[in-house]
């Protein structure tokens, strides 16, 4: 399955980041890469994107993922 992801806000580059080990949130910028962060997540991980714009498609080969996205809500 994939996912087209489209967000708008301030474009800012930076490196995706996972929260302290242990944890199961990764968090990914503007410009970064949501699939590596979805290769790289556990069941049960929650990605975070940050508020921007991202033009890209992402599929999901594995359950218990949550992408969540900025905004007010």
């Amino acid at each position: 399955m994939a996912v087209t992801v489209a967000l708008a806000s301030a474009v800012a580059a930076g490196v995706w980041t996972a929260a302290p080990a242990g944890a199961d949130t990764l968090v990914v910028h503007p410009g970064q890469s949501i699939q590596a962060a979805v290769d790289n997540a556990r069941p049960g991980t929650t990605i975070n994107l940050a508020a921007g714009v991202y033009h890209q498609s992402v599929g999901f080969t594995k359950d218990g993922i949550t992408l969540a996205g900025s905004g007010p809500d």
